[in-house]
């Protein structure tokens, strides 16, 4: 017995119709292990009848193969302006209408017989599953038809998560592809590297030259010395890794530097593999991280206040602050100077200075009562010389609270402030 979960396809498709949901089975430990028998003791039969150009479900192959062979046709059309007209062909729910009679007497004929055709039909037989839906089960039913399917911002922003734009994560994808495409000599796609290769110019639309030119770019090993010696797939994964998060990481920083919004964050502490505190203490709580991604949008410098208004039209918004017009209303103003919150800041404010008076006994006073050093430690108390490692934490969750607490008041008192 299978036990069936439907997943929903999405893709502008109705809700209500059962149509709308894959079937997806999750197997008994049992039938995996046969699964897996079964096809070890038959790969022989089935490579010699596979299609060479079969990418989907074949070993050491990625289906993503299919699509640089189409790619370089493209490319091939495209390069001397010829006309291509490509049909594509969807056998619809082709693994839930296929037929297990046919299914069984396909496999004799290929020759899996004796023994192994019987395991086959035995897996098969009398095949029943149950759907599992809000919890609850159906009655079993009897599977007649069908194939078991198991599933086994900007600069700054990616800075503080440490993780490279998706840009950099598709150039990892494409180098992945190509390393296997090198190692993989009696391929077609390793065939046609060597032709595009020869073939083609730098101006060509070839993936094969995209990729050249991301070799480049990177400063990695040159096509021709991959394809003479194609690394290991560890030893790649791991260069392509270091190497195009070191390009990233060091592009973020020159672009993060330029940008005066960014004052409050020591860019140079920031790295693309570590995540910054701000993210890093607000672990998984879902009210936590909303109150991590209100600070996170202060301290970037796009929490939108009245001097970031004006910043952008100059000429029709005043900078003042709306509610107390005691000047330009920008972060320092808003998280430590704006009396109208006075009575919500005060809590947060005394115990942020009991951890300061703790940690500096000497210059606590100083620090809390000079705003641009105090606005420093609320929003980033890492990038703060003055902050010792071991207080990271506590300073982070008092801060975390204060810019959450400040961000309602201030939301509320807008909204009255305009009716």
């Amino acid at each position: 017995m299978g036990l069936v979960s439907p997943v929903f396809k999405n893709k502008g498709k109705s809700a209500t119709d059962p149509n709308s949901y894959r079937k997806i089975t999750v197997s008994s430990v049992i039938n995996k292990v046969t699964e897996k028998l079964h096809l070890n003791d038959n790969s022989d039969i089935i490579e010699k009848i596979q299609n060479y150009l079969q990418r989907g479900f074949t070993a050491g192959v990625s289906p993503i193969f299919a699509a640089i062979i189409i790619t370089e046709l493209f490319a091939e059309a495209k390069d001397h302006k010829l006309l291509l007209i490509l049909a594509l062909l969807d056998a619809q729910k082709a693994f839930d209408k296929l037929w297990h009679s046919s299914l069984l007497r396909k496999t004799y004929q290929i020759g899996i017989d004796g023994d192994k055709w019987l395991m086959l039909k035995a897996w098969y037989h009398e095949l029943v599953s149950q759907v599992k839906w809000n919890g609850g089960l159906s009655r079993p039913f009897p599977e007649k038809q069908g194939v078991r399917q198991d599933k086994a911002a900007d600069s700054a922003s990616y800075l503080l998560l440490g993780e490279p734009p998706i840009k950099a994560e598709i150039h990892k994808r494409i180098f992945t592809t190509f390393g296997n495409i090198v190692r993989n000599f009696d391929s077609i796609e390793h065939q046609l590297t060597w032709r595009q290769l020869a073939t083609k110019s730098n101006s060509s639309n070839s993936w094969y030259i995209m990729v050249k030119s991301l070799l480049e770019m990177y400063d990695l090993p040159s096509y021709y010395d991959l394809l003479q010696n194609p690394p290991g797939k560890p030893t790649w994964e791991n260069l392509v890794k270091s190497t195009v998060n070191s390009y990233w990481e060091q592009k973020l920083k020159l672009e993060a530097k330029t940008k005066s919004s960014l004052k409050f964050i020591d860019i140079d502490r920031l790295s693309i593999g570590k995540t910054h505190l701000i993210w890093n203490s607000a672990g998984s709580d879902t009210f936590v991280i909303t109150k991590a991604s209100v600070k996170c949008r202060m301290l970037l410098g796009v929490y939108t206040l009245q001097a970031n208004r004006h910043r952008f039209n100059q000429f029709e918004v005043d900078p003042s602050c709306p509610l107390c017009k005691q000047g330009p209303e920008d972060r320092t103003h808003f998280l430590v100077l704006y009396q109208h919150l006075a009575t919500v800041r005060q809590p947060f404010m005394e115990s942020l200075k009991i951890v300061m008076r703790e940690m500096l006994q000497d210059l606590h006073q100083q620090i809390t009562s000079d705003p641009l050093l105090l606005t420093q430690v609320i929003l980033d108390c890492s990038s703060s010389p003055f902050v010792q490692p071991q207080y990271y934490n506590r300073l982070e969750c008092l801060s975390r609270g204060l810019c959450y607490a400040l961000h309602i008041a201030r939301s509320t008192a807008l909204e009255y402030h305009y009716k």
